[in-house]
């Protein structure tokens, strides 16, 4: 099976060799000298006198002073170099500056670090002096099954480790919970999905999203047996944690007729 590609090559070249047209006679069209107008000149060979040393160093030195020459020799130096900058340093640069994995992936189902609040004088306050110092803070996502330890040990080794020159980077450990996954398997959730989607109108879709709350986790640890479901209510609009979040009463009304309905389901069956 090894042999295949290169039979399958093979075989193309010997087409390629067989069929493939050099001139435009080959394929039914005039000659190019007759395209163009001019007459086609026969060449004997025999009868160009051979260059003797001294002549073909006058030809080099004739190459040498033309400008068009020496612009293509230019060009074609610097096109090299920048080509190969870009072949193998490009994935290079996107693979550790701008990140790996498709956006859906970044945005869904990887860690995201995001700065909280900077520490810095407000534009009133503000004079032509450098700071001594200044402060952040930053939140750190995690995806299911990272440690919250070396997560954020890694992020600190990251920003010590980066600390522009001169600068004295410290980093405080603040809190951290680990991530939930959550199983939507069981009784529970069935009820869940038949009462909301009676109340929306649509059917139930699952899709995963980031963002746990910190307790959960420790909430489902502590009571394994227990179904754990949170609801809220948002769409597209409602842009939460902006400064302009909203709430689609329209929305919020469903939301409410979803849980009024669960829990009548759920009292009836006794969970």
């Amino acid at each position: 099976m090894d042999d295949v590609p290169a039979g399958v090559l093979f075989v193309i070249w010997i087409l390629f060799f067989l069929f493939q047209r050099n001139r435009p006679e080959d394929v039914g069209l005039p000659p190019i000298e007759q395209y163009h107008g001019e007459k086609e000149t026969v060449i004997d060979a025999q009868a160009i006198p051979s260059l003797e040393p001294e002549g073909s160093w006058k030809v080099v030195a004739e190459v040498l002073r033309n400008k068009m020459v020496w612009l293509l020799a230019v060009v074609y130096f610097l096109v090299k170099p920048t080509r190969y900058l870009l072949l193998y340093w490009s994935p290079v640069y996107i693979n550790e500056l701008l990140g790996t994995g498709t956006l859906v992936e970044r945005l869904w189902q990887q860690p995201a670090i995001a700065v909280l609040g900077i520490d810095a004088p407000k534009v009133s306050e503000a004079s032509n002096v450098l700071l001594p110092s200044a402060r952040a803070a930053v939140s750190m996502r995690l995806a299911p099954g990272q440690d919250p330890a070396v997560a954020q040990r890694s992020l600190t080794e990251h920003l010590t480790g980066h600390a522009p020159w001169g600068a004295t980077v410290t980093v405080t450990p603040g809190a951290a919970a680990d991530p939930f996954e959550l199983d939507p398997v069981g009784a529970v959730y069935e009820a869940a999905r038949r009462t909301f989607s009676a109340a929306y109108g649509n059917d139930a879709v699952e899709v995963g999203i980031g963002g746990s709350i910190p307790f959960i986790g420790e909430f489902a640890r502590t009571f394994p047996g227990a179904a754990v479901l949170v609801t809220g209510v948002g769409d597209p609009k409602s842009r939460w944690h902006g400064i302009d979040e909203s709430l689609h009463l329209g929305m919020f009304g469903h939301a409410v007729l979803a849980e009024a309905l669960l829990l009548a389901e759920l009292g009836s069956a006794g969970k």
